[in-house]
């Protein structure tokens, strides 16, 4: 397995996230393979931990929806264990989280060229249409068409909400209650709704459900306007041209924040009672039991989806792919303690300015290191020290 992982073609890519030359690595594993030529001598046994690397490596497969067991996996689960690959990869000062971090990275890697490829229509099926951008009125003034801007490729990939996604799109399958995602501001909330317009442009999403478009309602321009009227003409008109229309799928975040002094939220439970079509709602869970629990009738029809927040591995997953991009546009890599150095400096709301700090940093090592340079800590953590100079 060591010798496959040497020879494996992304191998280079992920000793470059390690920040660790790939001839020292492979100088290291193939060492480590002459020294043990003894093996051979008597019939192998698989040892318990080594079936246990096996069995976790094809969980993870399953989990992430991958065709098959790669080396990859295989790797990310035997650094977790006292194995010969740990072993070198303490002589060369890299942490198993490291190590599964850039595997993480590779897979990222790999379910973005995925999409990428079924983003031409390969693998959409002679049968599915893609939805026709029609002119609703009221919805091009007050809303955003989610599916029209994925198809233009002005709308960003969502990264890990996967199962979210997916439980979004069943509970507006079912069109019993409308879903409302629960989650505290930078959590991702947004992102999954962008997942979801993705699903249904690109039809991954269930059969009831191909062929619609997402919009997303504008609240602060409705709420604008100050004129109460004028909200709830918006609201009824928004509705009923989504409803008339029958291939529309409705979003409207921060929806407490309809239900103030002037409550707005009566006149929807009204429309969504009356015509039930599949609509997304987004709230905080603090907002929800303050505002919209105790005073508004919408609350029934709603099914809420609580959205946990992204795990410190998944984050810097997401980010190697992040700068795995940044990486083809500036010619220099980022190594995997320069991530963790931007993670730590920023905290877990580090997703929403992501590229335009990966951007900056990669420049401004280009111009220093020139191409091919390597991200390391000390750049990131010099790149924040620097001042900045603000135009008066």
């Amino acid at each position: 397995i060591l010798g496959s992982f040497i020879n494996y073609p992304e191998a280079g890519v992920v000793s470059a996230r390690l920040g660790v030359r790939y001839a020292q690595l492979k100088a290291r594993v193939d060492n480590r393979l002459q020294q043990r030529t003894s093996w051979m001598e008597a019939s192998p046994n698989f040892s318990s931990k080594f079936q246990e690397a096996i069995l976790q490596a094809y969980g993870k497969a399953v989990k992430n929806n991958h065709r098959q067991v790669d080396v990859m996996d295989l790797i990310e689960s035997l650094v977790s264990y006292d194995h010969e690959l740990k072993k070198i990869l303490t002589s060369l000062k890299v942490t198993p989280d490291a190590m599964q971090g850039a595997v993480g990275m590779v897979h990222a890697r790999h379910t973005a060229l995925e999409d990428k490829k079924s983003k031409k229509g390969k693998k959409l099926g002679k049968n599915l249409k893609l939805p026709k951008f029609g002119r609703t009125n009221i919805l091009d003034v007050f809303g955003q068409d989610l599916t029209k801007l994925n198809s233009l490729g002005h709308l960003e990939t969502c990264l890990g909400r996967k199962s979210e996604i997916q439980q979004v799109l069943e509970k507006l399958e079912h069109k019993r209650k409308n879903p409302i995602l629960l989650a505290n501001i930078g959590t991702g909330r947004r992102a999954i709704i962008r997942g979801v317009a993705q699903a249904l442009a690109m039809g991954r999403a269930p059969q009831s459900l191909r062929g619609r478009r997402l919009v997303s309602l504008d609240i602060n321009k409705m709420l604008k306007s100050g004129r109460p009227q004028l909200v709830r003409e918006v609201l009824r008109d928004s509705f009923a041209q989504a409803l008339k229309k029958r291939k529309i799928v409705l979003s409207v975040p921060d929806v407490d924040r309809l239900s103030g002094e002037q409550d707005y939220t009566s006149g929807l439970t009204r429309l969504l009672r009356r015509n039930q079509f599949p609509a997304i709602f987004t709230s905080t869970p603090d907002k929800f039991s303050n505002s919209l629990v105790p005073h508004s009738s919408l609350v029934p029809l709603l099914d809420p989806v609580n959205i946990p927040t992204l795990s410190r591995h998944d984050i810097m997953r997401v980010l190697a792919l992040l700068a795995e991009k940044t990486e083809r546009s500036r010619d220099v890599f980022f190594a995997y303690d320069a991530l963790d150095a931007l993670l730590e400096k920023e905290g877990k709301k580090v997703l929403k300015d992501a590229k335009k700090y990966l951007s900056s940093i990669s420049k401004s090592v280009a111009k220093e290191k020139g191409r091919h340079g390597v991200v390391r800590a000390d750049d990131v953590r010099s790149y924040f020290q620097q001042p900045v100079s603000l135009h008066i």
